[in-house]
């Protein structure tokens, strides 16, 4: 219950604090202090949210950019997981590819993206296929860091009664390394999100957040452009939020 009361009072003081902001920033519009050409108003993007929420062509990009940072999560998950795994617990693997791994994440997903249209086209699968990359780097380095950390003790333990090879990694050295392995969820997810909203204001697409916000700036319809940014971040916290949530509960397992 303290601990509860306490989460409520930090979640009370951060939105006191949005709050103070938005004022400042309707004041500073309304006093003329920024040209509304630069920075709409809180009161002109709710407005023009409120209006707007019926918009097929707003979901639908809405819609395009969640489905395209989904897929390449569940990609990035599905080879960053079972390869971190196996490098964790193998060493030798882990010497093999360290070098690979640590140059791959030296290199921005983004400027490889000439690279993967040069091989995949400019359509859906070039666009997906450079957030799978970025966000698969980040979920891996961190399964690996998790099965590093695992307790000892419960390994020898599992040894003793017979559990090797993929028994151990799967029953003993999986649940062991979820907390890690949900934080590069949470760090790979967030990062697919970037990526493709990047990919979508620059690369020729057609629908999406980015699309549209970049659209917006070309036309000059600011609050319009303002309320994407905002639909961003709003979507990017949610996802945030909700994996900080299932890594509290998967933390909270493992101690007990």
């Amino acid at each position: 219950m303290i601990e509860r009361g306490i989460v409520e009072m930090k979640t009370f003081e951060s939105w006191y604090i949005v709050l103070f902001l938005l004022v400042i920033w309707q004041f500073s519009v309304s006093a003329e202090l920024a040209s509304p050409l630069l920075l709409a108003s809180p009161l002109d993007i709710s407005l023009w949210m409120a209006s707007n929420l019926s918009n097929n062509q707003l979901w639908t990009d809405i819609i395009a950019t969640v489905q395209r940072v989904i897929i390449s999560f569940l990609f990035s998950a599905l080879i960053g997981v079972p390869i971190g795994m196996l490098m964790g617990y193998f060493s030798k693997l882990e010497t093999m590819l360290r070098l690979p791994v640590d140059f791959g994440r030296s290199i921005p997903a983004t400027a490889l993206f000439p690279l993967f249209m040069l091989f995949l086209g400019i359509g859906e699968s070039s666009r997906i296929a450079v957030a799978i990359y970025g966000s698969s780097l980040i979920v891996l380095v961190n399964t690996v860091s998790g099965v590093k950390q695992a307790n000892k003790n419960r390994i020898k333990t599992a040894k003793a009664y017979g559990a090797t090879g993929w028994n151990l990694l799967i029953y003993i050295l999986l649940p062991e390394a979820m907390p890690s392995i949900i934080t590069g969820f949470r760090l790979g997810i967030s990062l697919s999100f970037v990526i493709i909203i990047l990919v979508e204001m620059f690369i020729g697409t057609t629908t999406g957040i980015g699309h549209r916000i970049i659209e917006s700036q070309m036309l000059f319809e600011i609050p319009q452009m303002y309320s994407c940014i905002i639909f961003a971040g709003m979507f990017g916290y949610a996802m945030n939020s909700v994996f900080l949530f299932i890594e509290h509960k998967i933390g909270h397992y493992i101690g007990h």
